[in-house]
This record gives structure tokens, C-alpha cells and sequence, in this order.
């Protein structure tokens, strides 16, 4: 009899820890099981997943990651759950385990600014490694987790008024390593799908966005970004009055219609000289279309980067007419012309930027005549930009653009 109660006990085990590891997924542990010595919160853990955050969790998606070994705690508020209730936020809702183990999504009706970066380096990837995105979802991951927007057409029902903007952030952490790009397309699908439930709730009508079925990292293990269709037009041998010599041309990725930047560098050629002194040596170019264009105009005007931003009353900067002395010490300094069309996603800005090459340190004079080149090159980019074949302009049929004005970012 005490052999037969041994091998039972020993049968027991083995099917508690067989248990885990199947209904856990990606998450091993041998406390899930209910006779293995855990406390047994699984099943009710991911029936909280699919009830929590009014049904818009993709349930599925994320059940391997469902801990049991803590009760689930659940924060949700927001006008999808109360809505004779004011607030800025559609849906605000934490799951959490403890142990870092959480998932958190928020969404809201855009009523001013997009809160993440937009300038063209950051979503180009050359912000640093581990940034992804999902071709076709406006929106990418990252260290602090991951963004879309997306279009409501009928209209989202904001606190103050309707907006067609939909605003959606995600946080998938379970509490180990998954690697960088598994918990990127977890977080990417987890966005999505908030947002489609939010807009079939909302009425909006159009097409749902697709659930991502792979991302693609922006930057390399080095953060020195990838290369993109869209952005080929820099590279075209001869097109552009830069530096000669290999350059590097990077792209945020994402293929939207309402979002686009690219980023080239010079590298070197078979003669690793370096350009000469005010030689372009950097290009950049950069749209946003609606809600994204009045974010990022009003992220560069925060940091005096827009034309006429910070010039004197006589509407000249010093020098400008004549020989000027610039710091040789300026980080990244840039010529940028900006210039706005309508565009399939709205009203657009775009900004074209040419970097000079200094190589000094200290003071150093840009002369008239070679600002004068600076200004014509940048106008160049901006022309080559809006006409190139498989470009974002032509690509989402800009048109009617005026000219805003250069902002001199070395100052």
C-alpha cells in the first residue's frame, strides 16, 4: 500500500508540471499547477485578462504570459467604462501580478499633441537599438513600450469635442526575458487590437487595422537604423550637391500614410578623406500629416527650431546678409527648410535638413557664399524629395506646398 501511494504521488507531480508547462506557454513555472504545492490563480488570472479593460485585450494573445501564482489586480477607468463620467482617456487599464509582471493600456481621442518623439532622427531609429515597427500601423515600440494612431472617421466622442484622432499606448511586461522582438510584436498586437475594439465600440466604420504578423527593428544592434523605399531617392548617385563618397540611409519603417522619415549620412568611399569644410556631409527629410504634423511643428518650436521662432524684430538674424562666426562645437548643426501641402492624411508639414561638415573646433566663419550653397542645397532636397517616384509625397499625392522658411540650427 505505501508503494501504491508513492507512485500515485510521483504520477501527480509529473502531471502538475506536464499542466504547467502546456497551459503556461512562454511562462514556465511550476507553481501554476493546482497540486504542485502553487495557489492555483491561473484559470481566474485569465479570465480577468479577457473580462479586464472592458473586453478589449486580446485574450489569446496574451494568456501564455498569465502568471498563477498571485491574484491578478485590476485599475480601469475611463469614458468606454463610465461614460457620464468626464475624462481624458477612452480606456486606462493596469493588470498586475507584482514582480514587475503587468500589462497596461491607454487610449484616448486626441485632442492636442501626440506625447511621444517625432523628430526625424527618432523615428529613423538613430534615437538608439531596440526600436521596431509594424509596416502599416502608424506607430512603433520601444524601450518604454509601444504607440499607434489611427483614424476614426465617425468620429471619437472626446471630453471637450469629437476628434477622428485615436491615441493608443501598450505595456506587455511579463516579468522575464522574452527578447526584444517577441515582446515587441506582443505589445504591437496588444495596441492593435485595443484600437479596433475601441473604434467598433466608437462606431467609427472603415476597415480595422491589421493584426501585425511581424515587425521589423528600425535600428540595428548598433542604433545605426535601417534603410527604406521610401528614402532610395537620397542615395541616386549625382542627384544632390553633398559630399562624395558611401553614404548611409536609414527609415522609420512603419510605411504610413501619415508619418515618414529618412536620415543619410556620409561614411566613405575608396578615398577615406573626409569632405571638405561646409560640404554637405547629412541629409534629412521628414513628414506629418494631421494630428502628427501639429505634434511635431510644435515639438521642434519647443526647442526654437521653426522658422522666424527666435528671429529679432527686424526679421533678420545677425549676419545673415553678410560672413557669419559659428561655434565649430555646435552639436549636429543643420540648415532646415521647412514647407507644408495637403496631403491624403491632412494638412502636412514637411522638413528637409542639410548638415554641414566644420571639423574644427572653436569659432569658425561660414561665409555668405557658403551659406548661400547651404540654402540652395537644402531647396534641392526638398525638390528631389517632393518629386521622387517611390517617395512618401508622391506617395500620399501632396500638393499645393508653400514654402514656411530655413531655421539655422547652430546657434
Amino acid at each position: 500500500m505505501r508503494r501504491f501511494w508513492a507512485r500515485t504521488r510521483l504520477r501527480n507531480t509529473a502531471l502538475g508540471v506536464l499542466v504547467a508547462v502546456v497551459a503556461g506557454g512562454g511562462w514556465l513555472t511550476l507553481r501554476d499547477g493546482g497540486g504542485s504545492g502553487g495557489s492555483g490563480h491561473l484559470a481566474e488570472n485569465r479570465s480577468q485578462v479577457q473580462r479586464a479593460c472592458k473586453g478589449a485585450l486580446p485574450a489569446r494573445e496574451l494568456s501564455g504570459l498569465v502568471p498563477g501564482d498571485s491574484p491578478g489586480r485590476v485599475r480601469e477607468y475611463g469614458t468606454m467604462l463610465d461614460p457620464g463620467r468626464q475624462s481624458r482617456s477612452l480606456l486606462d487599464c493596469t493588470l498586475d501580478w507584482g514582480d514587475g509582471r503587468r500589462i497596461a493600456v491607454h487610449a484616448e481621442a486626441l485632442l492636442s499633441e501626440v506625447p511621444q518623439k517625432l523628430r526625424a532622427d527618432e523615428l529613423a531609429g538613430l534615437g538608439g537599438p531596440h526600436l521596431y515597427a509594424a509596416p502599416g500601423i502608424t506607430g512603433q515600440y520601444g524601450p518604454h513600450g509601444g504607440w499607434l494612431v489611427t483614424e476614426c472617421l465617425g468620429g471619437l466622442r472626446g471630453r471637450a469635442r469629437e476628434t477622428t484622432d485615436l491615441y493608443v499606448t501598450a505595456t506587455v511586461a511579463p516579468g522575464t526575458d522574452r527578447g526584444w522582438d517577441r515582446s515587441a510584436l506582443t505589445t504591437l498586437r496588444t495596441a492593435v487590437h485595443v484600437a479596433n475594439t475601441i473604434t467598433r465600440e466608437q462606431g467609427c466604420g472603415g476597415d480595422p487595422l491589421p493584426r501585425p504578423e511581424s515587425i521589423v527593428a528600425v535600428s540595428d544592434d548598433d542604433g545605426r537604423g535601417r534603410s527604406q523605399r521610401s528614402c532610395d531617392w537620397i542615395g541616386v548617385a549625382g542627384s544632390l550637391p553633398v559630399a562624395e563618397g558611401a553614404w548611409t540611409t536609414v527609415g522609420d519603417q512603419q510605411d504610413s500614410p501619415v508619418l515618414n522619415a529618412c536620415e543619410s549620412h556620409w561614411t566613405e568611399g575608396e578615398d577615406p578623406g573626409r569632405p571638405e569644410r561646409w560640404e554637405v556631409s547629412g541629409v534629412s527629410a521628414a513628414s506629418w500629416s494631421g494630428a502628427l504634423g501639429r505634434s511635431a511643428y510644435d515639438e521642434y518650436e519647443g526647442s526654437g527650431a521653426v522658422p522666424g521662432w527666435d528671429l529679432p524684430a527686424g526679421g533678420e538674424r545677425p549676419g545673415s546678409s553678410g560672413d557669419e562666426e559659428i561655434d565649430g562645437a555646435a552639436s549636429d548643426p543643420r540648415l532646415a527648410l521647412w514647407a507644408r501641402s495637403v496631403c491624403d492624411g491632412g494638412p502636412t508639414y514637411h522638413r528637409v535638413s542639410v548638415s554641414p561638415e566644420i571639423g574644427v573646433v572653436g569659432r569658425v566663419v561660414l561665409k555668405r557664399a557658403d551659406r548661400e550653397r547651404l540654402s540652395q542645397t537644402a531647396r534641392t532636397v526638398l525638390d528631389r524629395y517632393l518629386a521622387a517616384e517611390h517617395g512618401w509625397p508622391r506617395t500620399a499625392h501632396c500638393r499645393d506646398t508653400t514654402l514656411l522658411g530655413e531655421v539655422e540650427e547652430w546657434h
